[in-house]
């Protein structure tokens, strides 16, 4: 019989970030950013031990473990 208790968190980021968009044609931009700036919130319920945690932060960083590379496409 298997009792295993289901945990499940939430989270949600909302923040800005620092980038540059070096346009490759008149449509496709190759985009990049590093660091963020911004407010983080997460809602943890643990049904094992029948608990519920909320944590929220403000964080800042310009690291590069937050280096993010991308391709867009204007229309």
């Amino acid at each position: 019989m298997n009792n295993a208790k289901a945990r499940t968190t939430n989270s949600f980021f909302f923040g800005v970030r620092a980038g540059f968009v070096f346009m490759l044609s008149k449509n496709i931009g190759l985009e990049t950013s590093v660091g963020a700036l911004g407010y983080t919130t997460s809602n943890l319920e643990d049904e094992g031990n029948n608990s519920e945690s909320d944590f929220n932060s403000f964080d800042f960083s310009l690291n590069s473990s937050n280096l993010l590379v991308g391709l867009s496409y204007y229309f």
